[in-house]
């Protein structure tokens, strides 16, 4: 049985396989009905294990950090269609494979959206051209600006840029959305499944006692946290 459940952003999740509460009565509840509208919330342990995967096993020499800025006010649930679309196309027209984004609302409302990119260049034009194209197709806004693309400092090519990413744009990000509001693509491996026997492995390459630290526990799984100047040793060495 997979008890362990190891992510790249150094967050490690053990599992009880006998719940440390016997007195404890487990019943099927059912929440009542909400009707209140979906809220959604950057998942920032998925986007930071997601960036790490992206840099740590990237074939290009670096990543670039771009971000997409809207016209207007446009709902979230309008321009992700559009971002879809913009994603779509740099893929299939520039060769991007990996990517993460997550999505800013700024203080006049407005939605930026951060990427990470694998690749080492892509024009300027281009990116502006495809965002348009993809505004337009989605809202018919045609965007007459030429700063909807905007690329300060876009080169990505250590860890310290990395962190900087992670903290700016996510571990501080506490927005709540109507949509969907940060994402990756689909073949970055985030986390590794392991049993009882291969945490003796782990432990060896990781002294728990020194550089692990317990963030919660219940009944049912604790959780614990590497340090993060070990998350490259973590990714290079585990994954």
């Amino acid at each position: 049985m997979l008890n362990y459940r190891i992510y790249r952003d150094g967050t490690i999740i053990e599992y009880f396989t006998k719940h440390k509460s016997k007195d404890r009565d487990i019943v099927t509840w059912k929440p009542p009905k909400n009707e209140k509208p979906k809220e959604y919330k950057i998942n920032k342990k998925l986007i930071r294990s997601a960036s790490l995967a992206c840099f740590i096993n990237k074939r290009t020499k670096h990543l670039l950090h771009i971000v997409l800025t809207l016209p207007e006010n446009i709902d979230l649930k309008y321009s992700n269609k559009a971002f879809s679309n913009f994603i779509d196309n740099i893929k299939k027209n520039r060769g991007v494979k990996n990517y993460v984004f997550v999505v800013e609302r700024q203080k006049n409302r407005r939605i930026h959206y951060h990427i990470l990119i694998e690749i080492n260049y892509i024009s300027y034009k281009y990116l502006q051209k495809a965002w348009e194209i993809a505004i337009f197709n989605v809202t018919g806004i045609k965007h007459i600006t030429h700063n909807s693309v905007r690329a300060h400092n876009p080169i990505v090519n250590n860890i310290k840029q990395m962190m900087y990413y992670l903290t700016k744009y996510i571990s501080k990000n506490t927005d709540t959305f109507n949509s969907r509001c940060y994402g990756f693509s689909n073949d970055l491996v985030l986390y590794k499944d392991i049993d009882e026997l291969e945490i003796s492995h782990f432990q060896e390459i990781f002294n728990i006692e020194i550089q692990f630290k317990l963030v919660f526990e219940s009944d049912f799984f604790a959780v614990f946290k590497i340090l993060d100047k070990f998350l490259i040793n973590l990714n290079k060495d585990f994954f």
